[in-house]
């Protein structure tokens, strides 16, 4: 073989394993999926066996009913609250754990993160209260491998809105 035989075909192994080796990605927008749920004035238990109700380490849990906007029941939330919050300077408010689990049509979503509550009633928010958001951090069935963010707030009455803006 000659000299400009191994040339031209060195040239063309070399460009065969560098034009293999780049991989071009394109990343398409995520595509935005918004829900907005009631929630009706939950059902509760506390665990009263570890510590008493407000106290560090104290945990309690919930059910509730959902809605659509039309008042139509489409599932339930379930979940618990554990008191987090270590500040002995915490004026009105203390922090809690929240994992809500919402079992939709088609699967569940997962959502986990810390909120403030009234430092007296750890079972409720306050009516009219400031948002609070946690990570959506999963799901199942038609949720699978969902990611996003829910914003809860309590309008009054008992009832809770959830906001659910999911990221395909």
């Amino acid at each position: 073989m000659g000299f400009a035989r191994k040339i031209l075909l060195s040239g063309v192994i070399a460009g065969f394993f560098l034009s293999s080796s780049v991989v071009t990605t394109v990343n398409a927008a995520p595509k935005i999926e918004k829900l907005v749920i009631y929630q009706d004035a939950p059902v509760f238990l506390q665990n009263d066996k570890i510590v008493q109700i407000g106290e560090l380490g104290s945990v309690l849990y919930f059910e509730g009913k959902l809605r659509d906007l039309s008042g139509k029941e489409i599932g339930r939330v379930s979940g618990h609250i554990t008191v987090t919050d270590v500040s002995p300077y915490s004026a009105k408010n203390k922090s809690r754990y929240r994992e809500l689990v919402f079992q939709l049509p088609g699967g569940q979503i997962i959502a986990l993160g810390a909120a403030n509550y009234d430092k007296k009633m750890i079972t409720r928010f306050e009516d009219g209260n400031a948002p609070e958001t946690i990570a959506i951090v999963g799901g199942t069935g038609k949720y699978r491998s969902a990611k996003g963010e829910v914003v809860t707030t309590k309008p009054g009455f008992g009832i809770y809105r959830h906001a659910i803006t999911l990221d395909r």
